[in-house]
């Protein structure tokens, strides 16, 4: 079922592209910190900034206005996008997949920050 989901977002995507629309989704599944192994935390700092705030701040980094949807799940280990700190253990949530929005054109990617290592 998940790929047929797939399929549609992205027949809707070249849809909107060819007909002119400037309205655009992107669906991030199990979105990872950086270049991984750690996934992203609902969190953008260790346990405040939430679901909604650290979505809609995923979604401004990866070129989109905000985030439409997202869901979570636990998931070990988990970093939080500001400053990088980690979350290790049952208790930590990441991002399973969040949808962006952006009315106009995508716009630049920017890097996560950099962790306090």
């Amino acid at each position: 079922m998940r790929n047929a989901e797939t399929a549609i977002l992205v027949g809707i995507s070249i849809f909107l592209s060819t007909t002119g629309a400037s309205a655009l989704e992107g669906l991030f599944e199990r979105p990872m910190y950086k270049a991984g192994p750690a996934r992203l935390d609902v969190c953008d700092h260790f346990g405040t900034d939430c679901g909604k705030p650290a979505a809609d701040d995923y979604c401004g980094m990866m070129g989109y206005e905000r985030a439409n949807k997202f869901e979570a799940e636990h998931a070990s280990p988990t970093r939080v996008m500001v400053f990088g700190q980690e979350c290790t253990g049952p208790g930590c949530v990441a991002f399973k997949s969040i949808v962006c929005f952006s009315s106009k054109e995508r716009g630049k990617i920017r890097d996560l920050p950099h962790t306090m290592d």
